[in-house]
């Protein structure tokens, strides 16, 4: 099934690219700088744990797709938001790594995070588990308040056994 979805998920975004685009350069520039901007601070909001601060991260829609390491799904926003409010109640501490990251724009209102993660989680029956893996977020200029925010997001669990 995760294989699946990272199909499903690269398939949106080939056909998103092959939208037309009529931004210049240096708009190309500015939109790509905006998203990398939105990324750190998504990431700074998760080692935060506050979820008010994470949430303002996502597109409040219920078309939000959000697929979490366990292999579970948040589906819209409120249902992420019950998600992570479950995760952070039975989280202690964490600490959200991220390398190789790259970011796409696909079209003037639509562009594509790739990362690697590494998350250090201590439950509150002070469990640690520390776990590496990949992820994908897409990510959309909410038509709202004009800001970048995640539409779909995938983070796996690459498991050291």
């Amino acid at each position: 099934m995760p294989k699946r979805i990272v199909f499903l998920t690269l398939a949106l975004a080939a056909v998103m690219a092959c939208q037309p685009q009529e931004m210049t350069l240096q708009q190309q520039i500015q939109l790509q700088e905006a998203v990398s901007g939105r990324f750190d601070g998504w990431v700074a909001a998760m080692n935060s744990g506050n979820r008010d601060d994470i949430m303002t991260y996502y597109h409040e829609h219920e078309q939000l797709l959000v697929f979490w390491p366990d292999g579970t799904t948040a589906n819209g926003f409120e249902g992420q938001l019950r998600r992570l409010h479950d995760f952070l109640n039975a989280t202690r501490y964490m600490n959200f790594v991220t390398s190789q990251t790259k970011t796409e724009l696909l079209g003037p209102r639509t562009a594509l995070t790739t990362l690697s993660h590494s998350t250090d989680v201590i439950a509150q029956d002070s469990d640690r588990d520390v776990t590496p893996g990949k992820g994908i977020l897409v990510w959309i200029l909410d038509p709202v308040d004009d800001v970048w925010k995640i539409h779909v997001q995938q983070l796996s669990a690459n498991r050291m056994n």
